[in-house]
């Protein structure tokens, strides 16, 4: 038997009140399953604009209790579904939906034996840490980070491992307070594979996962080093996809910033190499992140001011001084007056012989 109930889109409220009743009575639970459906469906409307009303009705507790009726993987679904929604709102309703205690559900949930409830219990807590570092930490501490990568196996539907990864960048992503060190050590191994992945949107999400690892300051950097991913990044900065391409540029460059020992790795994997065409990159934005690496580099060492020289990039960076925004010229006149500063009159006149023989 199979039933459905409809809410008057005029009285939302209203029948909001009722289905929770509905939803309440785990004794008939084809109309409790029809209740919890046509929740969904209401926050599933346009623009999420009946999530405070759903909130308001006191519907959130009877979804959580839904969750945990391990002998009806549908209302799991649904309910999930529905929490789902109402955690992809704003801060606020993300916080009601952990206050209501969904977070240790949920984590629950991804050993269900159904699919589609896993898939949706990934998803909503990738809502929740996605909505800044005090809800990533909270879902970190009751251990959300070796279940997810449990999912990491080459028998993995694309969809649902594209939402894991989506996940892993959230758990990455804001960096004050940066991830805890222990997770991040978790999380590395698993790039270490995902780099490997011919799925652009799995490719883009790993690399922006390192990116924002090594925004996090030198120690962090070290950690990325550490865990040999860089030898595996370096070469997607010649990557046919441009979102591949602006990823892996941030987080090469991100890591120039740091010691010059970490700056030093970078140069020895050939990482120049890939430079010269993303100065010229179609995309501004790309040619501003490139503008961006040299200027990193040329503030180290005067041996990493000598390798620059040694490449030939720098008439490439002079030949692309004009034609773009103020931001990405500041850049640029910032990489020359650091090669001003660092080099010797050595190196200054071969920068000069360069650009005379361009």
């Amino acid at each position: 038997m199979s039933i459905t109930l409809i809410i008057d889109k005029n009285r939302v409220f209203d029948g909001l009140i009722q289905l929770k009743e509905i939803a309440m009575d785990s004794n008939k639970p084809e109309l409790q399953l029809a209740a919890v459906k046509a929740v969904r469906k209401v926050l599933c409307a346009e623009g999420n604009t009946n999530i405070s009303e759903v909130i308001q009705s006191d519907m959130l507790p009877v979804l959580v209790e839904c969750l945990n009726n391990h002998n009806h993987t549908m209302l799991q679904f649904e309910a999930a579904w529905a929490l789902l929604n109402i955690a992809s709102g704003t801060s606020d309703q993300t916080n009601q939906v952990v206050a209501a205690g969904a977070v240790p559900l949920f984590l629950q949930l991804l050993n269900s034996p159904a699919a589609n409830v896993r898939e949706q219990a990934v998803w909503a807590l990738g809502n929740i840490i996605g909505d800044g570092p005090m809800l990533r930490d909270f879902v970190i501490k009751h251990g959300v980070v070796q279940p997810l990568l449990s999912f990491i196996k080459p028998d993995i539907p694309i969809s649902f491992l594209r939402n894991v990864t989506w996940v892993i960048v959230n758990l990455c992503r804001n960096k004050d307070p940066p991830p805890p060190a222990a997770t991040i050590h978790e999380i590395l191994p698993a790039l270490n594979v995902l780099i490997h992945h011919t799925d652009t949107n799995i490719l883009v999400d790993t690399v922006w996962a390192i990116s924002y690892l090594t925004d996090g300051g030198n120690e962090q950097i070290q950690m990325v080093i550490e865990s040999g991913v860089v030898p595996k990044l370096i070469p997607l900065l010649g990557n046919s996809e441009v979102k591949v391409q602006t990823a892996a540029l941030r987080a090469v460059g991100n890591i120039v910033t740091g010691s010059d020992e970490q700056t030093q790795v970078v140069l020895n994997l050939g990482a120049l190499s890939y430079i010269a065409p993303l100065i010229s990159h179609p995309e501004m934005s790309v040619r501003k992140d490139a503008a961006w690496f040299l200027s990193s580099i040329v503030g180290g060492n005067q041996s990493h001011v000598q390798t620059i020289i040694d490449s030939g990039l720098v008439p490439h960076i002079i030949e692309n001084l004009g034609g773009d925004s103020l931001e990405k010229l500041s850049i640029v006149v910032a990489c020359l007056v650091r090669f001003e500063l660092n080099a010797t009159q050595t190196m200054t006149a071969e920068i000069m012989d360069q650009i005379s023989n361009y």
